[in-house]
């Protein structure tokens, strides 16, 4: 019996022992562990662009509802007057555009002719002018021929991130017959989001070749991007900025 008690004894130290190193090695390696770091999402329509600035390229801006929601993009063209899409503006609702940190009222809207046929959008385009001058360098338009395969860059906000597309990300594939008013990019690297409407799409001189229109889907699957092309709507341009300056 002494003996049992004996190696009961024996046999509790040994147990105890055996967890207060066990307790110590866990507390010890615990605190040795080094944080896992926390991957910041990143929306896949963000592949192929880079986030910038509000004061890098400030002659893009948004356009905001009265309570300061994103509605879409816009481009400067001169001190009172941005270029964006149609169905951007194309409703009664008080807008307002902002870049590089300020805010300005916009005054009027125009319109091309034929902007929309019942419900279809045949020039998705328009003109808002600005109460008040913005001082940005605006970016005049281009209305020379792509050439298929030229790398072009869209800048705006889709998503409500302020970005810009990196090189390559968008060429230009073509026009195509039934749609003549419209650039046509394949998205393959990279794709145009909502709150991007309105924005720009630059060639290389950064010069204004479209205007951010829309997105296409067949059966699930995103498959084009558009642009109004500037070529179709130059001389609409230059009539209502000599109309209403």
């Amino acid at each position: 019996m002494k003996t049992l008690h004996k190696n009961l004894v024996s046999f509790s130290i040994y147990v105890l022992t055996a967890f207060v190193l066990l307790w110590t090695g866990c507390a010890t390696y615990e605190t040795t562990i080094n944080p896992v770091k926390v991957q910041e999402y990143k929306p896949s329509y963000l592949k192929g662009f880079t986030l910038i600035t509000d004061s890098e390229m400030p002659a893009v801006g948004r356009i905001t509802d009265y309570d300061g929601r994103l509605i879409g993009s816009a481009t400067l063209l001169d001190s009172h007057h941005i270029l964006t899409a149609g169905h951007v503006v194309d409703d009664s609702e008080f807008h307002w555009f902002e870049t590089n940190g300020m805010r300005y009222c916009i005054d009027s809207i125009a319109l091309p002719p034929l902007f929309k046929i019942g419900s279809i959008y045949i020039l998705d385009a328009a003109i808002a002018k600005l109460y008040e001058p913005c001082l940005e360098e605006p970016m005049q338009i281009c209305t020379k021929d792509l050439v298929r395969g030229e790398s072009l860059t869209v800048v705006g906000h889709g998503g409500k991130y302020r970005k810009k597309s990196d090189l390559n990300t968008f060429c230009y594939y073509g026009t195509l017959k039934e749609d003549p008013f419209y650039i046509k990019m394949l998205c393959y690297k990279g794709t145009i989001w909502y709150g991007d409407s309105g924005g720009p799409v630059l060639n290389q001189n950064n010069e204004i070749v479209g205007i951010v229109s829309s997105i296409g889907f067949m059966r699930g699957v995103l498959y084009e991007n558009s642009a109004t092309k500037i070529e179709r709507i130059a001389p609409w341009i230059i009539l209502v900025l000599k109309e209403t300056n």
